[in-house]
């Protein structure tokens, strides 16, 4: 199906721009919607992870970077498993290591 639209030269410039920035806000609608599922587990985006684990986002990327939590990147956006939030939180536990994912003495246990 060929659809035509005839617009003057004047206006040409103005209607692109205004067709750009509305595809470009459905785009976003739709992206940020759809948070995908990573091997049928719940994923987090960053501050949903920071929220989780009580940290802020510098916090939250040195562990990253630091390999401490893995993570998967897509386009610009990363996410986290929430299993595996959980499993390096249990870990960190383990090892009695307490300077890392320090949580407030009397919280609720956020992996249960």
């Amino acid at each position: 199906m060929e659809i035509t639209i005839k617009i003057s030269p004047e206006h040409q410039a103005a209607f692109i721009q205004e067709f750009k920035n509305a595809l470009k806000e459905e785009l976003q609608k739709i992206t940020d919607d759809k948070k995908p599922e990573i091997n049928n587990e719940e994923s987090l985006n960053k501050p949903e992870a920071c929220k989780f684990l009580r940290c802020s986002l510098a916090t939250l990327y040195n562990y990253q970077i630091s390999g401490k939590l893995p993570f998967l990147k897509i386009g610009r956006k990363v996410l986290f498993k929430k299993s595996d939030l959980i499993s390096a939180m249990q870990q960190t536990s383990k090892r009695n290591d307490y300077k890392e994912f320090r949580i407030k003495p009397g919280t609720k246990s956020i992996a249960a």
